[in-house]
């Protein structure tokens, strides 16, 4: 094994059906030797998929990396609903309803695409007096969850066959895919819940560029892993950048003080960078002046 491992970085990880979120953190703790690990998005257990994890002092560019869209590709079970919105609850089938042809599920599903209010599941994590709803929801008390309003950028129709309905998403942060399996089931009249659930993107991170965790094992092991790391550049391609080009502007940058910027720059978060590519830290533009908000005391190679 490389004792040559990479103490910071970014990992794609391709989760596998069953672990928790928790889990995978708690795996890739195990194989890198590293305690400081964390991810930008949870997903349920009974999820597949992407999950972006951050590994070391690049735990501290996490704000940046929950911020951005997700893309999933979803299949719904019609003529049934679930008390967890998923397959894993308690299945009540739906009697006496008609199955709903292609050219209802097109008009339904399209009320769903753009700015839309949506009711969290009972069974989420979300805190109500510091307690998370799922826990509540078991015990059989009532959570009280409000609207809450995200966006769906694009719905579209992969597949139907009754009773799956197979859709693809890109949607916002903090949007329920079980949420909107069971709103479509209602709207459609015949009840829904979510079947099977696949994250296929985080901004501009894929799922095809991906290894699973028993890959990080053989890479740990014939000493290939760092090469799979993800540079800064390729995860932040989302977040506007700002290349500091005079030495005094990376020094001032470096020991945290606020830097003046030579030219008309966009106002906004960034990520900073050295001339030769190197990412500096984070920053916020604001009146022609840089404000560092993270700073890499090492700067991070791409």
């Amino acid at each position: 094994m490389s004792n040559n491992l990479s103490k910071a970085g970014i990992l794609l990880i391709d989760k596998n059906r069953g672990p928790t979120s928790h889990d995978v953190v708690a795996s890739l703790r195990r194989l890198l030797g590293i305690r400081k690990i964390g991810h930008t998005g949870t997903l349920d257990p009974m999820a597949t998929g992407l999950m972006v994890m951050c590994v070391g002092s690049f735990t501290r560019l996490n704000p940046w990396l929950t911020r951005v869209d997700k893309t999933y590709e979803a299949t719904l079970r019609l003529g049934a609903t679930s008390n967890t919105d998923d397959e894993e609850g308690l299945i009540n089938n739906t009697a006496g309803v008609m199955p709903p042809d292609l050219a209802q599920v097109e008009r339904v599903t399209a009320r769903f695409r753009g700015e839309i209010e949506q009711l969290p599941p009972d069974f989420s994590a979300i805190k109500i007096g510091g307690v998370r709803s799922h826990k509540l929801a078991r015990e059989g008390k009532k959570t009280n969850l409000t609207p809450r309003q995200v966006c769906i950028m694009d719905l579209t129709i992969e597949e139907y066959v009754y009773p799956f309905l197979k859709i693809r998403v890109q949607c916002s942060k903090g949007t329920y895919i079980r949420a909107l399996a069971r709103d479509i089931g209602t709207d459609l009249g015949c009840g829904a819940y979510l079947a099977e659930l696949r994250r296929m993107a985080i901004g501009s991170m894929e799922v095809e560029n991906s290894i699973t965790l028993e890959q990080v094992e053989t890479y740990r092991e014939n000493g290939t892993l760092n090469q799979q790391y993800l540079s800064p550049r390729s995860a932040l391609q989302g977040v506007g950048h700002i290349e500091l080009s005079e030495e005094c502007q990376i020094r001032r940058f470096g020991h945290g003080n606020v830097v003046a910027l030579n030219r008309e720059a966009f106002v906004g978060d960034c990520a900073v960078y050295h001339p030769n590519g190197d990412l500096c830290g984070m920053g916020k533009v604001e009146s022609g002046q840089l404000r560092p908000t993270v700073v890499f005391t090492t700067p991070a190679a791409i």
